[in-house]
């Protein structure tokens, strides 16, 4: 796949979601299995310049003879950033956790008003269904906003979509897209005990659709030793199976296309 047609496919892309990319974006989430340099990406955007065949406003680039609608106002990324800081203080006192990222619009830097907070959990093996219950509980101790997968979406609530415990850290293979690499490569992290960078390497397979992203996040993520919780014990263990019984059973009527098994709880459908 030559540079000029991932960069027209890579724009093509996000025109769905009626999004412009800047230049830093762009050879973030370029859609191409080989990585291209910054000189050589910004090169080819100046050459579609000039043919009239991208615009570019406000630091943003655009396909030509496209209708977007207006950029969302970057006060709400801002405004839903420093929402999210109100978690940190939950997070730090929580067993179990590994590492939290907010995906979704957010991570985009480009949410609505309206948008809620999508949020990625990793947390230590067989501990997934006993550390779901404590942090929804803290949520609700605490009076801090959150939705369930079932809810609509409501501006500013916190929505833990996607769990994973360190036995399934790699995402499924049907979910396995441009549109799911995409949200990884976005996703920004906001609390880490050393999980991230595990959880990349799990997901490797990211490289295939976006290399530019996935090498450049690589890079830019320090190995960290993981930092086991104190609460690291065989009996959580055993106690988690019980747990995910329980609340598997509460949820199986509701089972439409989610993921849901003893070490992955993920509640959005596949994205095409």
């Amino acid at each position: 796949m030559s540079l000029s047609f991932s960069i027209l496919k890579t724009l093509f892309y996000h025109h769905r979601f009626g999004s412009g990319l800047t230049s830093d974006q762009l050879h973030l989430c370029l859609i191409s299995p080989k990585t291209h340099s910054r000189s050589a990406l910004k090169r080819q955007l100046d050459l579609f310049l000039k043919k009239n065949i991208l615009i570019k406003k406000n630091n943003h680039y655009f396909l030509s003879r496209l209708t977007y609608p207006r950029r969302p106002d970057p006060r709400h990324y801002q405004n839903k950033l420093k929402f999210t800081q109100n978690l940190l203080p939950i997070l730090q006192k929580l067993p179990f956790l590994s590492f939290v990222g907010i995906t979704g619009s957010v991570a985009t830097t480009k949410p609505k008003k309206k948008d809620d907070i999508d949020l990625l959990f990793a947390v230590q093996k067989n501990s997934l269904w006993l550390f779901r219950p404590l942090f929804l509980l803290a949520l609700k101790l605490k009076k801090t906003p959150f939705r369930h997968s079932q809810q609509s979406q409501k501006p500013n609530h916190f929505c833990p979509n996607i769990i994973l415990d360190h036995s399934g850290l790699t995402i499924p293979k049907n979910r396995q897209n441009i549109a799911t690499a995409t949200d990884l490569i976005f996703l920004t992290p906001v609390f880490d005990r050393g999980g991230y960078r595990s959880f990349l390497r799990k997901n490797s397979w990211v490289q295939k659709y976006l290399a530019n992203g996935y090498h450049r996040k690589l890079k830019k993520t320090k190995p960290t030793p993981f930092q086991k919780s104190t609460t690291n014990n065989i009996i959580f263990s055993f106690l988690n199976l019980p747990f995910f019984l329980l609340q598997y059973l509460y949820m199986f009527p509701k089972i439409k296309n989610e993921t849901i098994n003893l070490h992955q709880a993920i509640f959005t459908s596949p994205k095409k």
